[in-house]
């Protein structure tokens, strides 16, 4: 056959052949993780360099995973480490445990103790995969440490530590959840744990919204500030009948859907596009809101859709709160029960809020701690530090009886927690108990280190004697609309016909308020300015003096002279105010003004930063704040307490000082008689 005849019968053979290869990539394509890839050094994720001593050395770590990702094939972790030169390879270890399952175990090669890279593969079996899984990863990197091949050996020798560095990088590969079609996981998809760029949530109305569907929308957005644990998120509104293509949407008082209803209220999960959609609807939409703000209703939601009725809202029980009698428990602030384990030194961080308008008094301010010490620790040398916004405060021996039943407590100083270390109000709880826990050890028998824990239990609680704040000041917003044991409800009064941007203030408010709730009681309720005949509570104001009345009322009497006082100038840029003033209507209640012409929406956010100490603050276009005077009417907020040095001399009595100063005075009186006798002879 000549040479050229085979040209077809090749081109044939290699169009197959590509179809095949093109088919095969396409197979293996299909086949490989979907989704995206991020990579995180520990340094993104705030832990710098740490380092593990003794034989036992372990190091904990938190990463958090947003909820509404589905973690795929491909996630690692690649350890940056370095660790004591004279560690023995043949004895030294290393194990990953992964939310609590071991991964992975190596031994810590001599040859190269400065830098040692370790990669270890996260398989997808360590990830749940429901919404409501673990929020996060928690990654142990526990060491056993030798310097020799000795039966007994010791197990605190300085030299046995490996370090973790910052450069260490999680690498997580998922893919996007679906949007789920079930109440029962509220508030997600609107509300997403550990997702540090949530997306902002429009409130939809079918045309100017009535006072109930205003009321509704904000027992919505104040249950969201509740329950959210990030930043607060940004809302918008619009008055027609439209659902935002690119946000999660509300809907107040009609289903987009049609959908129609035989309850009081209705509450829906649908989906527009690739954003969720929740309807409140009905004769009653606010018994909808109602029932999603309260526990005792909403975790029985299940499916897409779930009616409400009048009597539902009979289950809810009035609960107490933390802070009523001036004491919460670890549980009330929201910590539950807790084990540190771990020999060597182990630290617990737990971070609380306590009631802003406090001020703290000198005398039984203190921490009660219930802790249940492991048998197996030596006594004598285990303990727990406690520190308290970074300054130590009290420690603990293991071999000291409890100080009240089962409760040792610390006497905390009134200073450090009515200011922080750098001289500012705090109403920060920034609490560290640092464990020591040493095993007991006869001759040389083994120590297990799962045996070196202890338990902090969820009623160890703080009490804080206090007196309250009495003049207007922001720097300790929410107080005085928030206030444990005050029942005063909280009025906001909107302008007759708000703007978007007016009813996008107001639910702005009611989600910072929601987020400093100390318990879900919180009697709030919104008003049109024209509605109003009186107002006789704690009240904020929104608008302008032109468009809402009260506020022209309200600043008629902020207007007017103060003792002493002079007004500065107020920045060009300033696109609105925050002022709080005692009500002109009822003497022993207060309102917020929250005022602007344009940018009403960050003037209301501005309220969950930590405001300047005033009465007036402007709000700069860059969304700084600027104070612009202060209240100095009637007795002032006590200055911060003062560090004052101890001395060696104690203080004098009274009548010490004046049996001093009669003494002086004799012996000055005797020398001068003694002079004038000599001079006499």
């Amino acid at each position: 056959m000549h040479p050229f005849k085979k040209i077809p019968r090749i081109i044939v053979i290699l169009i197959i052949l590509c179809t095949l290869g093109s088919h095969v990539q396409q197979v293996y394509a299909d086949s490989s993780p979907a989704g995206f890839t991020q990579k995180k050094s520990f340094n993104d994720y705030g832990y710098g360099d740490r380092t593990a001593y003794g034989m036992f050395g372990a190091l904990e770590y938190y990463f958090p995973v947003p909820e509404n990702l589905v973690m795929l094939d491909g996630s690692q972790l690649d350890l940056m480490l370095s660790y004591s030169p004279l560690l023995k390879s043949n004895r030294s270890t290393m194990t990953i445990v992964v939310n609590g399952i071991a991964v992975h175990s190596t031994r810590l090669d001599e040859t190269n103790p400065e830098r040692t890279e370790i990669s270890v593969d996260l398989p997808i079996k360590l990830f749940q995969d429901e919404v409501d899984r673990a929020e996060g990863l928690v990654i142990l990197v526990q060491f056993f440490m030798r310097l020799t091949d000795l039966v007994c050996e010791e197990t605190n020798n300085p030299a046995l530590w490996a370090t973790v560095h910052h450069d260490s990088i999680l690498t997580l590969n998922a893919d996007t959840r679906p949007i789920p079609n079930d109440l029962a996981l509220m508030p997600y998809p609107f509300l997403i744990k550990n997702d540090d760029q949530q997306a902002g949530i429009t409130f939809s109305f079918s045309g100017p919204p009535s006072s109930t569907e205003l009321n509704t929308a904000l027992q919505v957005s104040t249950y969201f500030g509740e329950v959210m644990a990030q930043d607060t998120f940004d809302i918008n509104v619009i008055q027609n009948e439209a659902i935002a293509p690119d946000e999660p949407t509300i809907a107040v008082g009609f289903s987009p859907e049609g959908l129609s209803t035989s309850a009081p209220a209705e509450i829906a999960l649908q989906s527009s596009g690739n954003q969720p959609v929740l309807s409140i609807f009905g004769e009653s939409p606010l018994l909808g809101a109602y029932a999603l703000r309260h526990p005792e209703l909403n975790e029985h939601f299940t499916g897409q859709r779930v009616g409400v009725y009048g009597h539902s809202l009979a289950l809810i029980e009035a609960g107490t709160g933390p802070w009523q009698s001036g004491a919460a428990t670890f549980w009330q602030l929201g910590a539950s029960e807790q084990v540190v384990q771990g020999v060597g030194q182990q630290t617990l961080s737990l971070f609380f809020k306590r009631p802003p308008g406090w001020e703290l008094t000198h005398d039984k301010i203190y921490l009660d701690l219930n802790l249940t010490p492991s048998p197996m620790l030596s006594t004598n040398q285990s303990g727990v530090r406690v520190k308290i916004n970074g300054i130590e405060v009290g420690a603990i021996s293991f071999s000291d009886k409890p100080d009240q039943g089962d409760f040792y407590r610390i006497n905390l100083p009134a200073s450090l927690l009515n200011v922080s270390p750098e001289v500012q109000y705090t109403d920060d709880l920034f609490v560290e108990l640092v464990f020591s826990h040493q095993l007991r050890q006869t001759a040389c028998e083994p120590i297990y280190a799962e045996n070196a824990w202890t338990t902090v239990h969820a009623n160890s609680y703080f009490y804080f004697p206090h007196s309250k704040h009495a003049l207007p000041d922001l720097s300790l917003f929410p107080y005085p609309f928030l206030d444990p044991g005050d029942d005063d409800p909280v009025v906001i009064v909107l302008p007759s016909e708000p703007t978007d941007d007016e009813i996008a203030a107001t639910l702005m408010i009611g989600q910072v308020l929601g987020k400093n709730l100390f318990n879900n009681r919180l009697d709030i309720e919104v008003y049109f300015a024209g509605d109003l005949d009186e107002i006789l509570s704690n009240a904020i104001l929104i608008g302008t003096p032109a468009r809402n009345q009260w506020i022209h009322d309200a600043e008629a009497e902020l207007e007017k002279p103060r003792q002493g006082l002079v007004q500065p100038a107020v920045s060009r840029d300033a696109i609105g105010n925050l002022k709080q003033l005692n009500s002109p209507w009822s003497g022993n209640h207060w309102l917020l003004i929250v005022s602007g012409e344009q940018g009403l929406t960050a003037v209301a956010k501005s309220l969950n930063e930590q405001l300047p100490s005033a009465s007036v603050i402007a709000v700069r276009k860059d969304h700084s704040m600027e104070p612009v005077f202060r209240d100095v009417r009637g007795p002032r907020i006590p200055e911060p307490y003062r560090q004052v040095r101890p001395t060696l001399i104690p203080k004098p009595e009274t009548w010490q000082i004046v049996a001093g100063v009669l003494g002086v005075t004799a012996l000055v009186v005797f020398v001068i008689i003694l002079v004038y006798r000599r001079k006499s002879k």
